[in-house]
């Protein structure tokens, strides 16, 4: 954000810098941050110790030699001498030849003693400038045809402001336009040679004659503030590819610039970078992140203030900076852009539209393109419309780009033979509750009804195709019908349903050759290997992935507010910003087979606190975890983003992972050695000892049941010898004992009783 705090403070110095020029010039001050760094050796400042002699004015250097910092001359050609009262002179200051227009200067020598020159260029006041000559010793610069240059010829100092010439080409190898190098001259044409890098502020200045600068061949990725600033005569410049920062207030004031063709990898537009221009649109980069105050589509009014261009329009994509822009306000500073705003390809649909030959019918203006109608526009002011399926014996196939633009009916049947709606055809129908979409429908291209705030549900009946932010904006939506043919929803799976905070089922009817599937209103791939999006209205707080899920989707959750708890066990990849602002996620289980964390994935989660990786994730993008999107932060701390730290936000990983690593690029806090238990985690250390004291009371209880064993079995068999000796014992007493005598009578008795008793046969 430009600081106009600051412009008042700078505007005079600004003025000093653009006083050679005949007229005023109206400056605004860039931050102070992006100032040009002076290399000066020495105070440029007046200070006490300033000495006059002669026509210098001089300060003594540490070095004890002279630094010149003013030149009273009223003569048109000086010659600066080796030495002023004995010391030698090495420094030329900022001001030497003064703060304001030196009318006289026209020719200027320096001797070779000068070791420095100020960067910030001494003779750009010198209006009426010729040449300047360097002694042929002097070890640090030299002149060629008048022009002065350090002495390895890298860098081009200075091309005096009246030398004669209409066209200049500047020598091969130069690597550097130094500050006002080129400044306020008549040079109509300038050569710009591949072996220049680097172009610093005012470098090409005031130039009113110039009409052309082609840039394309050089190697330039920044163009300093106010480079080109004051080129009245400018009409085409020529960016080179890798161009990344237009500083600002580089094209101020280049009235005849009406048309810009900005390179693809431009990140950064300065402030005040085309104000007063002959812009009226522009087309901006997707690459583009930050463009500053009035940077685009202002003019300056005599009192100082801006004002701005009328009907000025931006050409950009949607969701980039170039929207933000268009409509960027800040009550700080008291501005708001209310500029037009058209995507890149309906600004080229515009252009066909004014080449079509228009008929109208009814209450709607169309055209006929290979004996098909397409429908342009649409004036009727019905609660219903029907819109016709032929004109003219001719059928309706399309309806085109803006055709139905802020209609007021609640309801609006498209007719079968509709082949095509473009884009933006249904765009800010507020007031459109229901639509009825044929099955002759094959394609829905971007925004197609962005902002319509009343629709309700919707079925998009044989649509193939649906664009980027086709329902952008659509806040009330509930439900949506995708046909079964579908195979192409967003921008590559980008945001196809972003804003669509109620949202609660997607469908995907029956047929056949189509990418999507749906199970319980969440959308899938026909596999049902990828869960593509989960509808931002579900009030659900937790949710398990089917089993056979392996892939999350990009912005799959985008702003969910309800989900707390997620299970991902089996999911091997997470797509760019899955569950970006997912504001009530607190906890997650991720897959130990996660291979893939896309940047942004867990952005703005602010209620989440931890997550575990496992050893197979091989690659985790910027900002993936442990970010919220803090718009306060300090920009100039995170130029790129507003990004900060989750404060307590930890990971717990194995070292030696990708998940560390992560941890320790962005100094999160990161946490080793830990397994998860219960939902707890537990450091291994404490698991191990645990362990091993388990394993050593084990042991003692098997020991002691060995033993124990052991003890009973020694036992039973030390019984069983005592008893068996015993037995023996018994034996030989029996053996030993003499048999005793026995009558008749208890033989026969004996006798009977071993026999078991009376024989059968006796019976």
């Amino acid at each position: 954000m430009f600081k106009r705090n600051k412009a008042a403070a700078l505007l005079m110095s600004l003025l000093i810098c653009a006083s050679a020029a005949t007229a005023s010039l109206s400056a605004y001050a860039d931050n102070e941050e992006d100032a040009p760094v002076s290399d000066t050796a020495v105070t440029d400042t007046e200070d006490s110790n300033e000495i006059t002699s002669g026509i210098f004015t001089y300060t003594v250097t540490d070095n004890n030699t002279v630094n010149i910092v003013n030149c009273l001359n009223t003569e048109t050609d000086i010659v600066i001498p080796e030495t002023i009262d004995g010391l030698t002179v090495t420094d030329i200051a900022e001001w030497a030849f003064g703060k304001s227009e030196n009318k006289f200067l026209e020719t200027v020598s320096l001797p070779a003693t000068v070791e420095y020159i100020s960067s910030n260029n001494p003779f750009k006041v010198c209006g009426k400038l010729k040449a300047i000559n360097v002694d042929s010793g002097n070890k640090d610069y030299m002149s060629e045809d008048g022009i002065l240059f350090t002495k390895d010829k890298k860098r081009l100092f200075c091309y005096p402001s009246s030398k004669e010439g209409s066209s200049y080409k500047i020598p091969d190898g130069v690597e550097e336009l130094g500050s006002a190098a080129i400044y306020s001259t008549p040079l109509a044409e300038i050569t710009f040679p591949d072996s220049l890098t680097d172009i610093y502020d005012f470098s090409v200045a005031r130039n009113a004659s110039l009409k052309k600068a082609d840039l394309s061949g050089t190697s330039i990725d920044y163009i300093e503030s106010y480079s080109f600033s004051g080129c009245t005569s400018l009409e085409e410049i020529v960016f080179p590819e890798d161009l990344s920062t237009i500083g600002g207030a580089a094209f101020f004031g280049c009235t005849a610039l009406k048309e810009v063709t900005l390179p693809h990898l431009l990140t950064s537009i300065g402030q005040y970078a085309f104000i007063d221009t002959g812009l009226e649109s522009i087309k901006i980069p997707r690459t583009v992140q930050e463009i500053g105050y009035c940077a685009l589509g202002y003019t300056t009014n005599p009192d100082g203030t801006e004002s701005p261009v009328s009907n000025f329009t931006i050409i950009g994509e949607y969701g980039t900076a170039a929207q933000t822009y268009a409509t960027d306000t800040d009550d700080e500073y008291g501005y708001a852009n209310n500029f037009e705003f058209i995507s890149e390809a309906a600004s080229d649909d515009a252009s066909e539209i004014l080449a079509f030959d228009k008929q109208t019918w009814e209450d709607y203006e169309y055209t006929v393109q290979n004996g098909e109608v397409y429908i342009l526009s649409c004036n009727s002011e019905d609660d219903v419309i029907n819109v016709p399926a032929e004109i003219d014996g001719k059928p309706v196939t399309t309806i085109y780009t803006v055709a139905f633009v802020n209609t007021f009916a609640r309801q609006i049947v498209i007719p079968e033979n509709v082949k095509e709606i473009k884009k933006m055809a249904f765009k800010d129908c507020s007031y459109l509750e229901q639509l009825t979409l044929p099955q002759s429908l094959v394609t829905i291209e971007d925004n197609a009804f962005d902002s319509c705030q009343a629709l309700k549900t919707v079925d998009l009946g044989g649509a193939e195709t649906v664009g980027a932010d086709a329902f952008l904006g659509c806040t009330e939506l509930r439900e949506i019908t995708i046909s079964g043919k579908c195979v192409s929803i967003g921008y590559d799976g980008e945001y196809p349903f972003v804003g669509c905070e109620s949202l609660e089922n997607i469908n995907v009817s029956s047929g056949s050759g189509g990418s999507f599937s749906s199970d319980d209103g969440i959308l899938y791939s026909s596999d049902k290997k990828a869960l593509l999006f989960y509808p931002a209205g579900r009030t659900d707080k937790s949710f398990k992935v089917p089993k056979d899920v392996e892939t999350i989707g990009t912005s799959a959750f985008f702003r969910n507010p309800y989900i707390e708890e997620l299970d991902l066990s089996g999911v091997e990849s997470i797509g760019t910003g899955a569950f970006e602002g997912c504001s009530a996620l607190k906890k997650v289980k991720l897959s130990k087979d996660l291979k893939s964390l896309g940047a942004y994935a867990f952005l703005d989660c602010t209620e989440l606190k931890s997550l575990r990786f496992y050893k197979n994730l091989e690659e985790i993008g910027d900002y993936a975890c442990g970010y919220y999107y803090e718009t306060s932060a300090n920009l100039l701390e995170n130029e790129e983003n507003g990004e900060a730290l989750i404060e307590d936000f930890k990971i717990y990983a194995d070292k030696g992972t990708k998940a560390y690593d992560y941890a320790k690029d962005n100094d999160i806090t990161v946490i080793s050695g830990t397994i998860e238990i219960f939902g707890k985690n537990v450091k291994k250390s404490i698991l191990e000892v645990g362990a091993g004291v388990i394993l050593f009371g084990l042991a003692a209880l098997i020991s002691f049941l060995f033993v124990k064993r052991s003890s009973k079995k020694k036992e039973a068999k030390e019984k069983s010898e005592r008893a068996k000796k015993a037995s023996e014992a018994r034996k030989m007493r029996a053996e030993e004992r003499p048999a005793p005598e026995v009558s008749d009578k208890e033989e026969t008795v004996d006798e009977e009783t071993s026999s078991g008793g009376k024989d059968e046969t006796d019976d």
